[in-house]
């Protein structure tokens, strides 16, 4: 945890929390530490699960998962600390629909010569994503 890390005041630029705010026993505890380290004007970066996302799929994983956030509710738990937010929206991620087609095809076709006629394997399609995640960038106010 945090608080077991000797951190100076007003010492970072920015602070990145990526994917583990919902790990920590205290997650407000964390966050005023991570206030206190950042500079006047420096930033805080999170992501992590999001309840509420249109793909609505996140692992419900006790006892590793202590904590649950909606993109609303850690928002306000950064502006109840002292951070204003500067953007929060979904995280997004480019994934390859082709592997996707190419998995859901192997299973009702098998791992065979048609699948690798329809499919082969050095076929691509990038495509820019939401996921069950959500991104925040906060800043504490001030000159920096």
């Amino acid at each position: 945890a945090l608080d077991q890390i000797p951190l100076d005041s007003g010492s970072f630029d920015a602070i990145v929390f990526r994917e583990i705010i919902d790990h920590f026993r205290d997650p407000a505890g964390s966050l005023r530490i991570a206030w206190e380290a950042v500079k006047p004007g420096g930033r805080i970066v999170l992501t992590g699960l999001e309840t509420k996302s249109p793909v609505r799929f996140f692992h419900f994983k006790p006892p590793e998962h202590l904590h649950y956030f909606s993109m609303r509710n850690l928002s306000l738990l950064l502006r109840n600390i002292g951070f204003e937010i500067v953007e929060a929206r979904p995280y997004l991620c480019y994934y390859d629909l082709a592997d996707g087609i190419r998995h859901l095809l192997a299973l009702a076709l098998g791992d065979g010569p048609l699948l690798q006629r329809l499919m082969p394997p050095a076929r691509s399609f990038p495509a820019l994503m939401p996921t069950n995640s959500l991104w925040i960038l906060a800043r504490k106010p001030g000159k920096g």
